[in-house]
């Protein structure tokens, strides 16, 4: 499965890899891979560098869909 916009993450804890999570005020994405980042980040794949930098950082509550 290859990541895609607005469904993919990948984060740190491994509490959450291969988990559906909601991001409160962005949607529900599947946590598909790991990344670089420090803990407590999650990095949302989107189509384009250009895209990711418009949306930036941003803080958020995330929550595993049961």
């Amino acid at each position: 499965d290859y990541p895609r916009a607005s469904h993919t993450i990948a984060c740190n804890d491994s509490r959450l890899w291969h988990q559906w999570v909601t991001i409160e005020g962005y949607g529900t994405y599947y946590c598909h891979d790991t990344g670089g980042m420090s803990s407590n980040v999650i990095d949302i794949y989107m189509d384009s560098y250009d895209a990711c930098i418009q949306f930036g950082r941003r803080s958020a509550k995330v929550y595993i869909v049961h």
